[in-house]
């Protein structure tokens, strides 16, 4: 599949929905790369709320080629609401909505919003981020 150009994409673009499961192997992996074994019990037996964003960035991020195209980004902000923790082996379904596009002295700059969802509908996390990227047109 061709990457999307951003600068292409109306506000109110769908990205999604993608199917996010965390292993018991990679929500550890994830608690001590971010420094979780200060805190062992903090996370124990959760998946951390953060690794549930950065996988549905990572996949933004490739749906829109960054790394193939080497387009200069900055992840600029980032908000989370938690509404509950998500188990590992738990399947969770994320929609992201391009909520802002604009074009500000030759960069982008998108805001996406992600709502984390169980499989059985309710509501785990919603995100939103700010991209800049260096822009083209």
């Amino acid at each position: 599949m061709p990457a999307l150009n951003l600068a292409d994409l109306p506000v109110g673009h769908i990205f999604g929905p993608i199917s996010i499961t965390i292993s018991d192997q990679q929500a550890e992996a994830y608690r001590s790369t971010t420094g979780g074994e200060a805190t062992p019990d903090l996370f124990n037996g959760i998946v951390h709320p953060l690794q549930l964003d950065a996988t549905a960035i990572a996949n933004l991020i490739s749906e829109l080629g960054i790394v193939e195209q080497r387009i200069e980004t900055v992840h600029a902000g980032q908000q989370l609401a938690v509404h509950r923790a998500s188990k590992p082996g738990e399947t969770v379904t994320c929609v992201s909505t391009l909520k802002s596009n604009n074009l500000r002295r030759g960069s982008r700059w998108a805001t996406i919003q992600s709502d984390f969802t169980s499989e059985g509908g309710e509501l785990i996390a919603e995100s939103t981020s700010t991209l800049i990227l260096l822009a083209d047109d």
